[in-house]
């Protein structure tokens, strides 16, 4: 019943008691992405841990405009 945020988390794969969340994100700034997108990140790490409690995730932004995974 309660809301922490809106949004969408792009990719969520649960491997047993670890999560990875991947956000996509078109942009050709990726030196800019940590700086840009950490809060949204950790918005969704939290959602995670609260709805699924999973503890052990990792996030990471896709930069599709050139092609850089980058680990958050």
């Amino acid at each position: 019943d309660e809301v922490m945020l809106q949004g969408v988390i792009d990719l969520l794969v649960v491997d047993g008691s670890k999560a990875y969340i991947v956000d996509y994100k078109y942009t050709s700034h990726s030196d800019k992405i940590e700086q840009n997108y950490t809060y949204q990140l950790r918005s969704y790490k939290m959602a995670v841990e609260q709805i699924c409690g999973i503890t052990d995730i990792e996030c990471y932004v896709l930069s599709i405009a050139d092609g850089k995974v980058i680990k958050m």
